[in-house]
């Protein structure tokens, strides 16, 4: 092999080590993301509230957080399946739908879960207390982190 040929093997397999590096670094990263990003938005929403309900807003919040990991875990399997039905041949519609029906049904559980965490935050606020929260849950979703809060 010439030098030429070694010095630009060599350069290549340095550059795809690399490559892979990068690629791992942002998958790892974007595992961790999610739920560092919703405890950051529960703190920043949560600090217009008085100090002896903020401690009140973040538990509450973070145990309906925790309490929907099964629910969201379920809603990013059966994207997956769906996605599988999807380039399957032949493509199977109504399983294909039904799947999708299946994924607004937990969707909808989620925020079932989240109405009820509210309204039993709701009924320990005073009055003013409680346009402070409507504006902070205005704000928040179950599934992402709300565009507000990253600015």
């Amino acid at each position: 092999m010439t030098r030429h040929i070694k010095t630009v093997t060599v350069a290549s397999l340095i550059l795809n080590i690399l490559l892979i590096g990068v690629v791992l670094g942002a998958f790892c990263h974007h595992l961790t993301k999610q739920q560092e990003d919703h405890h950051m938005v529960i703190s920043e929403l949560s600090a217009k509230l008085p100090e002896n309900k903020r401690k009140l807003f973040e538990d509450t919040m973070n145990a309906t957080w925790k309490d929907m990991d099964d629910t969201r875990q379920q809603i990013a399997n059966t994207k997956k399946e769906a996605s599988d039905i999807l380039v399957k041949d032949p493509f199977n519609e109504a399983l294909y739908t039904t799947q999708f029906q299946h994924i607004n049904e937990l969707h909808d559980k989620m925020k079932l879960r989240m109405a009820k965490s509210v309204t039993d935050l709701a009924k320990q606020l005073t009055p003013e207390e409680r346009v402070i929260l409507a504006d902070t849950i205005s704000h928040f979703s179950p599934n992402t982190v709300p565009p507000a809060a990253k600015q």
